[in-house]
């Protein structure tokens, strides 16, 4: 991957404070790249959350990626769906 670059990043701490009280910490990433591969531009976004509790954590991530010409509509018809089911079964 060479040109990789952030177009965006958001760093979130979602931990709800009933939960903080314990010591319980979640966070959740958010970023989108573009960078050149095998000379196609791509686009790519990357989704992962850390859930720490005392010495033990959890984590998941979710990456998907395609050329930065159809990402657009590959994200509209078939990456929103993944992401959604993805994140029902994390429930």
């Amino acid at each position: 991957m060479s040109n990789l670059r952030v177009l965006k990043q958001d760093d979130n701490n979602v931990t709800p404070s009933q939960l903080a009280l314990y010591g319980n910490n979640q966070t959740v990433s958010v970023y989108d790249l573009q960078g050149n591969y095998q000379g196609t531009e791509m686009f790519f976004h990357l989704e992962a959350g850390v859930n720490s509790l005392y010495t033990t954590s959890t984590g998941h991530a979710m990456i998907y990626w395609a050329p930065a010409q159809v990402y657009q509509d590959k994200f509209k018809n078939f990456f929103t769906r993944m992401r959604t089911s993805y994140k029902s079964s994390l429930r």
